[in-house]
This record gives structure tokens, C-alpha cells and sequence, in this order.
């Protein structure tokens, strides 16, 4: 049985979809509570990282997409009355931008969303119109994250920008040891291959050992083997992105960093941040090999953003259904 006073002091919910990202929120707690799995309802487990109490909160099995988020989303105020924000915390694909040295993601890199120009932060891809003269025309106007988090962020940065040692690579480097498994560990850069964007998969090949290598894209080796944090538009939408020049444009046209199926079902339901580390490329070289490692690389960077958030109690209004605690305010 949970604890009803667990459910009420938890403060943070951790949303995940797909088992690498509950593997690895649950490997990045500092301590475990207890675990709840109702039949056809969203699985939590609850725990702590730091001053704050968290649920790993998530669908059942193969479950994924917007309206699977917005439902788990739609009911937190019901199941956690104290829960302050919410940290949508997974995988990706990337947007790379091999010409642009800001924008050279690569397999591993954590992207955060961050309000830019119209956008909050998170572009729905497949909401707006179709009109003859026009073709298809994206309109999305989803809320931002709350102040409190880009506060952190930006606090974030600059101990980053420091350069002073950071958390997240700390935690990354305990890869293997005490309860980390080492299905996290980094895959190599020898295994992080960008194909040209109009060099397709062959379907009938189940890897890319037959793939021209001379299609690769040829990029500067990184002096750093930790993951970088790019700022940005996350798009997200029902569809899995797995066309390249699809990609670029939208990379292009929208300034679009990464790809995912969840963050449109639940920004305008709670204050949730997204943060996503990137596992392939959005195209049809698309595979699996990344997916452990990049999320563990964005709850290892989504605990590190923790550590800059104050634990400051949130009252709750039962009346107005809102959140009205300080830094919130958008």
C-alpha cells in the first residue's frame, strides 16, 4: 500500500514513457521508496533526489504518444495535490546541424526546451491547416515552462559556462559502479554515424554495417567525451520522424533541436520542462543502440537541474485547481 502521505509530500513528477528512460530515472534516485502499478492505469514509483520528493511516473507498457501523456498529466493535481512542476525526462531524435557549430547535436547530447521567438519551448508538429495555396501550415501556441525552472536553467548555465566540474558528468561517470548498471555505459564514438541527409537505409538491412560509409558525414572529433546541452524548440507530435530531409527542414524552417511523441499532451495540462537526450537522428538509419545512454545522459542532467531548484513548499488551492506557489508564475 502507498503511503498517502508520500503521495502528498512528493513535489516533483518525473514523467517517462519507454523502459530505458524508467530504467534510468530510477537508477539516477538517491533513494527509493515504494513502487505502485494499478491495472490500466500510469505505473509511479517514489523516491527522493536531494531536498526534493519525486515520482517516476509512467504509462503501461506500450502505451506512448500525446494523448498518453495528457492523460497521465490530467490527473497529477488528483494524485499528487503538492506536486509543484513536472520534468518530462526521455529520449530523441536530433536535428544535427553538422555546419553549425552551436548546433552540431550528436548522439548522447541532452537538448532542453526553451522559449524562443513564438514558441514556448515545444512546437506540435501535426496541429494547424491544410489549405490549397499553402499546403500544410503548423499552429501551435503551447504554454512555456514556469519561471521557476528557467530560473534554474539559467543558474544552470552559468555554473556550466564556469567551467567548474559538472553534477551531470558526475553522475555519468558512475556508470557501472554502486547501482548503475552498465547497460548505461557511453556506446563510443566510433558508433555515432551521421549519414547525408538524401542517403536513405536500405529496409531490407536490420543495421547499417552495409551502409556506404563514404555517405557519412565528416565531423571534428569532440575533445570531450561528456555529453553537450543544447537550448531550444523540441517538436513533438504522434508520428516518428524517420526522413532526413523532412528533418532539415523543419531544423531549418522552425529552428526545430530534436524529435519526440509526448511533450504536445502535456504543456498545456501542468508546468512541465522537456528534456531529451538525443538516441538516433530522425532518419531511416534509425536504430536503438543509443537509447540507454542518452537516457540516463538527460536524468543525468535533469537531477544536476534539480540541484538549483530551492525546495521551498507549494500550498495547494483544492478550489481553483491551481498551482500558486512562488516562482511558478509564468
Amino acid at each position: 500500500m502507498v503511503s498517502k502521505n508520500r503521495l502528498r509530500n512528493t513535489t516533483v513528477i518525473w514523467l517517462c514513457i519507454v523502459q530505458p528512460e524508467i530504467d534510468a530515472a530510477v537508477a539516477i534516485l538517491d533513494e527509493e521508496y515504494e513502487i505502485h502499478s494499478p491495472k490500466d492505469q500510469e505505473s509511479y514509483r517514489l523516491g527522493r533526489i536531494g531536498d526534493h520528493q519525486v515520482a517516476i511516473t509512467y504509462p503501461p507498457s506500450g502505451t506512448y504518444g500525446t494523448n498518453a501523456a495528457a492523460d497521465i498529466a490530467s490527473r497529477i493535481p488528483d494524485r499528487f495535490p503538492n506536486a509543484r512542476f513536472g520534468l518530462l525526462v526521455g529520449i530523441a531524435g536530433g536535428c544535427p546541424n553538422p555546419r553549425d557549430q552551436d548546433k552540431d547535436i550528436r548522439l548522447g547530447d541532452v537538448v532542453v526546451s526553451r522559449p524562443r521567438k513564438e514558441h514556448g519551448g515545444v512546437l506540435q508538429i501535426d496541429m494547424g491547416q491544410r489549405t490549397e495555396k499553402d499546403g500544410f501550415k503548423i499552429q501551435s501556441h503551447l504554454d512555456k515552462p514556469p519561471r521557476l525552472l528557467r530560473n534554474a536553467i539559467a543558474h544552470l548555465q552559468n555554473e556550466h559556462g564556469r567551467g567548474t566540474p559538472r553534477r551531470m558528468d558526475k553522475f555519468i561517470d558512475e556508470i557501472g559502479k554502486h547501482r548503475i548498471p552498465q547497460k548505461f555505459i557511453f556506446p563510443g564514438s566510433a558508433n555515432d554515424r551521421l549519414f547525408q541527409s538524401n542517403y536513405r537505409h536500405e529496409p531490407k538491412h536490420p543495421n547499417c554495417n552495409r551502409c556506404d560509409p563514404s555517405r557519412i558525414e565528416k565531423r571534428d572529433d569532440r575533445k570531450s567525451k561528456y555529453p553537450r546541452v543544447h537550448y531550444g524548440t523540441i517538436a513533438s507530435g504522434n508520428m516518428v520522424m524517420k526522413d532526413a530531409q523532412e528533418r532539415d527542414r523543419l531544423r531549418d524552417d522552425k529552428d526545430v533541436l530534436c524529435f519526440e511523441m509526448e511533450a504536445a499532451g502535456v504543456m498545456d495540462s501542468f508546468p512541465f520542462l522537456v528534456i531529451r537526450g538525443i538516441c538516433d537522428y530522425s532518419d531511416s538509419h534509425k536504430n536503438k543502440n543509443w537509447q540507454h545512454y542518452a537516457a540516463f545522459a538527460a536524468a543525468a542532467y535533469a537531477k544536476d537541474l534539480l540541484a538549483c531548484v530551492p525546495p521551498a513548499p507549494v500550498l495547494f488551492n483544492e478550489q481553483s485547481r491551481r498551482f500558486p506557489s512562488a516562482g511558478l508564475d509564468q
